[in-house]
Parts: structure tokens; C-alpha cells; sequence
């Protein structure tokens, strides 16, 4: 079974609702918290080796695909840089490689199972 990540916000109870951070869970279990300062990712806290055990490591998608995505070159279908947001796209950069892989390899499990006529 191929796992799945889910991407979820947090907010903080103000008004308007101020992001706190992203919450990255695999297969429903949480992983990882990217907290935000002033909308950059400021600290990950994540066991990255739990997170890369959790991934689909036959995918084709390699470090270097991750470190410059090039996201704009995104191909029309199958191509996993269409399932990675555009809140997240902004993070990107200051994500480390490890996790970028992660959640790269598991936006390619969507893309990869896209049926065209």
C-alpha cells in the first residue's frame, strides 16, 4: 500500500485567523509541524528518517528533482508538482531536502493514478 500525506494548516484563534504552522501527516499519523514566523517557515520539528520510512522509496522522484522543482514546468498530467500547493510552493524553500522528498514522492502517488481520456 502506497502511503498518504495529508497537508493540513493551523491557525491561531484570533480574528482574522493568524497561520501558525503546516501539520504533515502520513497515513493519518503526524509527522512533522512546520511552525511560521512572520508567514516563513521558521523550525522543523519532524523525525525525518520516520518520514522517509513512511514514504514509497521506488518512486522516481530524486533529491535534485525536489531541491529545484522548477514548479512553473510542471507537466499536464502526471507530474506530482500539480499536487503540491501553492501555500506550500511559497514554504518550499525552506524545507529541508529530506522532507522535500518525502512530501514530493507522496504528491506523486495522486498524479501517478490520474486517468486521461
Amino acid at each position: 500500500m502506497i502511503p498518504v500525506a495529508t497537508l493540513a494548516v493551523q491557525f491561531q484563534a484570533m480574528n482574522p485567523p493568524k497561520p501558525i504552522g503546516i501539520g504533515v501527516m502520513v497515513d493519518g499519523k503526524p509527522i512533522a509541524m512546520v511552525e511560521i514566523e512572520n508567514a516563513r517557515a521558521a523550525a522543523l520539528k519532524v523525525d525525518l528518517m520516520a518520514a522517509a520510512r513512511a514514504t514509497d522509496e521506488s518512486s522516481a522522484i530524486t533529491l535534485k528533482d525536489v531541491l529545484d522543482p522548477q514548479w512553473e514546468k510542471a507537466g499536464r498530467v502526471h507530474d506530482w508538482r500539480n499536487y503540491v500547493s501553492e501555500e506550500l510552493q511559497r514554504l518550499w524553500p525552506g524545507l529541508d531536502p529530506e522532507l522535500r522528498l518525502v512530501l514530493a514522492r507522496s504528491a506523486d502517488e495522486p498524479a501517478g493514478r490520474e486517468d486521461w481520456d
